[in-house]
C-alpha cells in the first residue's frame, strides 16, 4: 500500500507506538553528520571516499557509499578484513571530530535523538555498525544502560549470548539490537558493509532463530517501522521473511504490520510492486526518512507531551523547600 500518511494513518501509528507495538528499524539514511558546509549528509556517504582511499582504490571520489568501496576492494581479489579495520578507524575518527565540535562534547544525529525520545519504543533495531543510536539512547533515555540494553548479533559467534534478555519489553526500558554487527571489535569480528556481508548476517539470523527466541518472539505482535532501507532494498524483503517466519504474501490482510519510509529512488520498482500488489499489509511511505522522523516526533509530542528527564528535574529542585511550598504527588 503506497501513498502519503493520512491523519487517520498517523493516529493509528501513534496509538500503536504508545502501546509498545512498534519496532523502528534504523537504516543508514538516518545516520547523518554535517559536511564541510554544515549540511547534514548520510554518514556512510561522507565516509565512502575516505574508505576507498584507505583501501588503496583508484579514483576514490567515484564511490558514493562505503558498501560500493568495499565491494570494489573484494572484487579486485583482495582480502576483506582490511575493510572492517579501516572502517572502524574512520568511524572512531569522525566520532571524535564531531564530538569535539558539538556542544557538551557529544554529537547526536538529529533524527536518532528524536527517535530516542519517543518513549513508546521499547526496542530499536540497528542495521549499521556505528554507535550513533547507542549515544542517542544514552542521552535521551536516562534508564538506558549499554551493558544491559545493547546487544549485537554476529552469525559466527555464540548465539546464546546474542539473544534479548526478555521478549516482554515493558517497564520503560529501551533495548538496542544491532542486527548486522557492531564496530566494537570486542562485540563482533566483522560487520555488514557490502552485499555478501548482508547475506551472511541475514542467513545467520535464520540459522540461529531457535537460539534467539526472545528476539523473534518480540517481533510476533509488533509492527516494524523501516526508516530508510538498511542497504539495498532486497535486504528489507529478506529481513521481513526471516523475522516473520512465513511467506509474506500469505498473511491475513486485516491491518498494516510494516511501514517503510524511504526516498522513492532508493526503492526499486520491483520492491514497490511487491509490497503494493502482493503484500498489502505493508505501507510504503515514499519520502525522506529523516523528514518522516521529524514529523513523527512532532506528532508524538503534540499527542503525548514532552517527556521529562527525571534526573534533570530532581537536580533542578532547591536543596531546601521554601516556606509555603506545596508538593503534589500523583501516579497514573
Amino acid at each position: 500500500m503506497q501513498g502519503a500518511m493520512t491523519e487517520s494513518d498517523w493516529r493509528d501509528l501513534l496509538e500503536e507506538i504508545h502501546a509498545g507495538r512498534v519496532v523502528p528499524v534504523i537504516g543508514s539514511a538516518l545516520i547523518t553528520a554535517p559536511d564541510e558546509l554544515g549540511i547534514q549528509k548520510p554518514l556512510y556517504s561522507l565516509l565512502a571516499q575516505r574508505l576507498a582511499t584507505e583501501l588503496g582504490l583508484s579514483e576514490p571520489q567515484a564511490y558514493a557509499t562505503t558498501g560500493a568501496a568495499a565491494a570494489a576492494h573484494v572484487l579486485s581479489g583482495r582480502e576483506r578484513m582490511p575493510i572492517y579495520r579501516s572502517l572502524r578507524r574512520l568511524l572512531k575518527a569522525i566520532d571524535a571530530q564531531l564530538s569535539a565540535a558539538a556542544p557538551g562534547g557529544q554529537y547526536l544525529s538529529p533524527s536518532l535523538s528524536q527517535l530516542a525520545r519517543i518513549r513508546g519504543f521499547g526496542l530499536y533495531l540497528g542495521t549499521t555498525p556505528d554507535h550513533h543510536m547507542l549515544n542517542a539512547l544514552r542521552a535521551g533515555r536516562p534508564a538506558f544502560n549499554a551493558e544491559r540494553h545493547h546487544v549485537a548479533f554476529h552469525p559466527n559467534e555464540a548465539p546464546t549470548e546474542r539473544d534479548l534478555p526478555t521478549a516482554m519489553l515493558r517497564g520503560g526500558d529501551a533495548y538496542l539490537y544491532q542486527l548486522l554487527g557492531d564496530q566494537d571489535s570486542l562485540l563482533c569480528v566483522d560487520f555488514a558493509v557490502w552485499e555478501e556481508d548482508l547475506m551472511e548476517f541475514v542467513c545467520g539470523l535464520l540459522e540461529h532463530a531457535d537460539q534467539l527466541k526472545n528476539l523473534f518472539n518480540a517481533f510476533k505482535d509488533r509492527s516494524l517501522l523501516f526508516l530508510g532501507a538498511p542497504a539495498d532494498d532486497w535486504t528489507v524483503r529478506f529481513l521481513l521473511r526471516v523475522v516473520r517466519g512465513q511467506r509474506l504474501s500469505s498473511r491475513i490482510r486485516e491491518h498494516i504490520v510494516e511501514y517503510i519510509a524511504d526516498d522513492g529512488p532508493e526503492l526499486s520498482r520491483s520492491t514497490v510492486l511487491y509490497f503494493d500488489q502482493a503484500v498489502k499489509t505493508t505501507r510504503l511511505v515514499c519520502g525522506n526518512p529523516n523528514e518522516f522522523v521529524a514529523e513523527l516526533f512532532s506528532r508524538w509530542q503534540q499527542t503525548f507531551g514532552v517527556e521529562v528527564d527525571d534526573r534533570r528535574f530532581l537536580e533542578s529542585l532547591p536543596r531546601d523547600m521554601p516556606a509555603g511550598a506545596v508538593f503534589i504527588s500523583y501516579a497514573n
